[in-house]
């Protein structure tokens, strides 16, 4: 991911944790790890003058949501984000990647939970939200 495209989703990202977000070294602190696994962006002038010849952007993301005193995975949502129109622009992409991404983190609720309708939750696992609509 270029610096320009990581600015843009950690500043949604802050935006949107900055009322949760726990001091450097809180030792209860749920802990997030978000890897990008692939970032393709077309070029704005690639984009405006080719539009769906030039391919699509996409941006895909594991998130997982870690126990703090285990290091155990609580919950995990596979992020993915694209645009194959010439509307948009690649930080209103980014934009909502990273709303996405915290949309999972704040509520709770993967379109698909990783544990089951019926299976039984061990204490301490993250419990699955209905999944914010808009």
């Amino acid at each position: 991911m270029t610096p320009e495209g990581l600015a843009v989703v950690r500043g949604q990202l802050d935006s949107r944790f900055i009322l949760v977000r726990a001091t450097d070294g809180a030792p209860d602190a749920v802990h997030v790890l978000i890897t990008v696994t692939r970032y393709r962006m077309r070029h704005g002038a690639v984009r405006a003058t080719v539009g769906l010849m030039a391919g699509k952007d996409t941006v895909l993301s594991t998130v997982q949501v870690l126990d703090p005193a285990t290091g155990q995975e609580l919950g995990r949502l596979e992020v993915a984000s694209s645009n194959a129109t010439a509307v948009g622009s690649a930080g209103g992409l980014l934009r909502g990647h990273a709303d996405e991404i915290a949309d999972f983190v704040l509520g709770g609720a993967p379109a698909a939970p990783t544990t089951p309708t019926g299976a039984s939750r061990q204490s301490g696992e993250m419990k699955w939200k209905p999944k914010p609509t808009r």
